[in-house]
Order: C-alpha cells, then sequence, then structure tokens
C-alpha cells in the first residue's frame, strides 16, 4: 500500500511538472508575439472592446474596486487568515503562497523590465484610464500573475468552494485591469499562465514547505 501511495504521489508530481513546462513554453512564445508586434492588432481590438464596453458608472466602480484591492487585500487577508488562524494544512498552503508570491515579485519585475512593453495608455490615446498611472510596464500583467498563481495553490492545497469563488475573484481581477485602461488582455494571459506555471512548479515540490514548517517556532504552528 505504501509503495502503491508512493508512486501515485510521484505520478502526480510529474504531472504537476509537466503542466508547468507546458505553460512555460505557452507563455514564453506569447513573449515571442508581443516582442515582434505579431498579434499587436489583434490585442488593440481587444483592448479596445472591453475598455470602451462601460455599461455604467455602477460598474466602473466595481472594476476599480477590484483592480485596487483584488490582489494586494484580498490575498494578502487570506494568506495571512490562512496562516494565523488556519489548522496545519491550512498554514502549509499559506506558506506556498507565501514563497510563490516572494518568487512571481522577482519574476514578473524581471520581464517587465525585459519586455518594457508601454501601458497602453502609453502606447493608444483616447484610453478611458480609470486609475493612476502605473510607474512600471505592461508585460505581464502583476495583478493576474498573483492572483492566478494563488488560485492553483488553493485548489492543489485545500479545495472548497471558497476556491471556486476566488477563481472567479481572479478572473475578474484580470478582467478589471484591460477595462480599466492599464494593461492589454494578451498582458492578462501572459501573467496568467506565469503564476500558474511558477504555482504548478512550486507545488510538485511539497517537501519544500513542509522543510520550512517544521522549522517554524511550535507557537506559530499552533
Amino acid at each position: 500500500m505504501g509503495d502503491m501511495a508512493g508512486n501515485r504521489e510521484d505520478s502526480v508530481k510529474t504531472r504537476m511538472r509537466i503542466l508547468a513546462i507546458v505553460l512555460l513554453v505557452t507563455f514564453v512564445v506569447l513573449v515571442l508575439f508581443v516582442e515582434t508586434g505579431f498579434i499587436q492588432g489583434v490585442d488593440d481590438a481587444a483592448f479596445w472592446a472591453v475598455n470602451t464596453w462601460a455599461p455604467g458608472s455602477t460598474f466602473d466602480l466595481i472594476m476599480v474596486i477590484l483592480t485596487l484591492y483584488g490582489r494586494d487585500l484580498v490575498w494578502g487577508v487570506l494568506t495571512a487568515g490562512l496562516f494565523v488562524m488556519g489548522d496545519t494544512r491550512e498554514k502549509k498552503a499559506a506558506l506556498m503562497l507565501i514563497i510563490l508570491f516572494l518568487v512571481l515579485a522577482g519574476l514578473g519585475a524581471g520581464f517587465k523590465a525585459l519586455d518594457a512593453r508601454p501601458r497602453p495608455y502609453d502606447a493608444l490615446d483616447g484610453v478611458r484610464l480609470l486609475v493612476d498611472r502605473e510607474s512600471d510596464f505592461s508585460f505581464p500583467s502583476g495583478h493576474t500573475l498573483f492572483v492566478a498563481g494563488g488560485v492553483v495553490v488553493l485548489w492543489l492545497s485545500l479545495r472548497g468552494w471558497w476556491a471556486a469563488l476566488l477563481t472567479i475573484e481572479a478572473g475578474l481581477v484580470g478582467f478589471s485591469r484591460v477595462y480599466v485602461g492599464v494593461h492589454y488582455p494578451i498582458d492578462v494571459v501572459g501573467g496568467a499562465l506565469l503564476g500558474a506555471c511558477c504555482a504548478f512548479f512550486l507545488c510538485s515540490f511539497p517537501g519544500l514547505v513542509e522543510r520550512l514548517f517544521n522549522s517554524l517556532p511550535k507557537w506559530l504552528k499552533t
């Protein structure tokens, strides 16, 4: 029985790593498309379709709230809550989220600087900008990077109805980034691909979190 369980666990890890590689390759192809301008026309058209949709001021407000608080506040409170009030499994999930977010912060900043893609409001005339201008570049979307990676960790670690709810929240955050005028749709897709890739890869090494959790003081583990 032990060997069978071990084989199943190894198989799951292998599948996660293969999926991470597939997502990474897709992301690299997307980077090449962005760099060469191969899909710029399609990206522009999709951006305008979302940015100029404007169903009303109430929807505008919802999108602004999502774009301002849907990443840092929602996922910060969630991670802290899991670690402070959760059981052992939830605390380990919180540690995985912390590790993931630190990795993604570095990768996101690196790819933004490497690609140096201008924001839509810097490249296009007439953009409907609903929030303040950002100080960094456009590709990939940092907000989507974090929430997509976080969703993968939740599904792999905890599941439950609220993982489904946060999946919807993550999708709305990504949509809001285009709607408020700070990202192209491809930026959002790229962020989702890279975030999910890193999450699958990290989750395929559960021993990393296990060792980190075991090294914590006892009062933090209870």
